[in-house]
């Protein structure tokens, strides 16, 4: 009987949670557009037009260090 693999889910959509009692260090896209009330393609524009937050991007990873995070309006 072949095994099938488990089901692959999108980033966007599964965020494991934390464990108890640990800091969060950095916020994805995804939860930086949800938490300013932003749309992802506005920060993808900003990082294009380099404006905006401080990111760090590895491979397709995008994420926003916790500590810098502010208000959109303290952002060049």
């Amino acid at each position: 009987m072949q095994k099938h693999p488990a089901p692959v889910q999108s980033a966007r959509t599964f965020f494991p949670p934390l464990p108890e009692g640990e800091p969060l260090l950095a916020l994805n896209e995804f939860e930086l557009a949800a938490r300013w009330r932003l749309s992802v393609h506005t920060l993808r524009r900003w990082r294009q037009d380099q404006l905006g937050p401080i990111f760090c991007k590895v491979g397709s990873r995008v994420t926003y260090p916790h500590p810098r995070l502010g208000d959109p309006r303290d952002a060049p």
